[in-house]
């Protein structure tokens, strides 16, 4: 989780390179509803700049796979050859539980792959789209 909470930071240069989360939040011990396989803009006051996502895998997560928080600024931030499955296992049924979410379109997706997410593979813009594998 890339947070921030309760300051302005900016986070610069980051790279997340062949890293792989499997059943993110699934035990019963997790210690919150919101656990997510990567969190790549936790709070509103994060600035990120310079994210890079490369061949990334997320099997089962209690809610979404990838997911950026809409209000945080989010600038050169690419997401390619990912790959997001199982995410929306939160029980009865999780508030987003896509493989990739991005409120704002201001993150690249470049050829990813996902499937059975339970809402969808993609939410961007509060749409929620598929991604032809």
């Amino acid at each position: 989780m890339l947070s921030g909470e309760g300051t302005t930071p900016t986070i610069q240069n980051v790279t997340y390179y062949h890293c792989t989360v499997e059943n993110a939040g699934i035990a019963k011990t997790r210690i919150n509803d919101w656990v997510t396989g990567f969190d790549f803009c936790g709070y509103s006051g994060l600035t990120i700049n310079g994210l890079s996502v490369i061949k990334c895998s997320v099997n089962g997560a209690w809610e979404s796979d990838f997911y950026f928080e809409d209000a945080a600024i989010k600038e050169n931030a690419i997401l390619t050859g990912c790959n997001a499955q199982n995410a929306g296992k939160k029980m009865p049924s999780p508030i987003f539980g896509y493989g990739f979410v991005s409120n704002t379109g201001d993150v690249i997706f470049s050829g990813n792959t996902a499937s059975n997410n339970t809402n969808g593979d993609l939410c961007l813009d509060g749409n929620s789209l598929r991604i032809d594998n």
